[in-house]
């Protein structure tokens, strides 16, 4: 099973203090528990701090779309 997820921000003053890390641990953590097996970002742009959060998360560019926008996957 898989599930895709938009539109995550976490607000400027919010950032860097591991607010987004948290967010994904109890994304994870709940999915699996459902029994989902992957989790996908659509329509990610490189440029973006939610692509460099994602990636240190441990997710993959699973899909290119041109114009510096991916789609991003992670095993769960």
């Amino acid at each position: 099973r898989q599930m895709c997820i938009r539109d995550r921000d976490i607000l400027p003053p919010y950032q860097r203090q591991g607010w987004g890390t948290r967010l994904m641990d109890t994304l994870c953590r709940h999915l699996r528990e459902l029994g989902v097996d992957y989790l996908s970002c659509c329509g990610v742009s490189r440029d973006s701090a939610g692509y460099k959060m994602y990636r240190k998360y441990g997710f993959t560019e699973s899909y290119d779309y041109g114009h510096n926008t991916v789609s991003l996957s992670l095993r769960l």
